[in-house]
């Protein structure tokens, strides 16, 4: 009777490992513009925004949309990707920065390159902490 109870118990334990985990991935043959993803954020319509080394991608679910120089952006190497107010994308980049009104983008170039490790919204100003301090975009000017 107890090596009854012991199979029945082990039969049990091993049922309750049989979850399984599926994962998606998607990379360059995808349509993602370059593997190496710095940043990644979600905009209020359910676009996935990531920051690449060759530009910005946007992910609806299934296709992916790239942008780089030639639509518009400062660099393409980006470091940071920010939904802003009026659901504004902002990316980064040491060369500069880039606005994305989901019509166009609209960029503004450092007067000397920066690392930007992340952008915020605060009081109407996109403030920026790079390696040597904040700075701060406001109508226009740095």
């Amino acid at each position: 009777m107890r090596v009854f109870g012991v199979l029945f118990l082990l039969l049990f334990t091993f049922a309750g490992w049989t979850q399984h985990y599926n994962f998606i991935t998607y990379g360059v043959k995808d349509g993602l513009a370059q593997s190496q993803i710095r940043d990644i954020c979600q905009d209020p319509h359910g676009y996935l925004w990531m920051a690449t080394v060759s530009g910005l991608s946007r992910f609806d679910g299934i296709n992916f949309t790239n942008y780089s120089v030639e639509d518009g952006l400062a660099d393409n190497n980006i470091s940071n990707v920010y939904v802003g107010e009026n659901d504004k994308i902002w990316g980064s980049s040491s060369t500069g920065l880039s606005a994305f009104d989901q019509q166009k983008f609209t960029s503004w170039i450092f007067p000397e390159p920066y690392r930007i490790n992340e952008i915020i919204e605060l009081k109407g100003s996109l403030i920026m902490a790079s390696n040597t301090g904040l700075i701060a975009l406001r109508n226009g000017d740095f």
